[in-house]
């Protein structure tokens, strides 16, 4: 896309990997895209953008999931060897319960 005007164009591409991007030209310098990528809009863009945040909030969660359960662990296994719930949550990272 060539922008002969100094108006500010935006550009939203696709590339063959499923990935978004965009770009812009500001009439001075050109935009060019990547290799092999696809104009789509602004729509398609946000789109992308909103399926990849939903996807990347799933997989901090499952993440934080995964974390919290091995703290459990960790705290199980050091009250087990008699240390006190308080120094067992500090050594496993397990937040302070509620009424501590």
């Amino acid at each position: 896309m060539t922008n002969q005007s100094t108006d500010p164009v935006v550009t939203y591409y696709a590339t063959p990997d499923g990935s978004v991007g965009q770009g812009g030209s500001d009439g001075i310098v050109n935009f060019v895209m990547p290799a092999g990528a696809v104009e789509i809009t602004a729509e398609e863009y946000a789109d992308a953008v909103a399926e990849w945040e939903k996807s990347k909030a799933a997989y901090v969660a499952e993440l934080e999931a995964a974390d919290r359960a091995r703290q459990e662990t960790d705290f199980d296994a050091l009250t087990a060897l008699g240390l006190p719930d308080a120094t067992a949550r500090r050594l496993s990272g397990l937040p302070a319960a509620p009424d501590e």
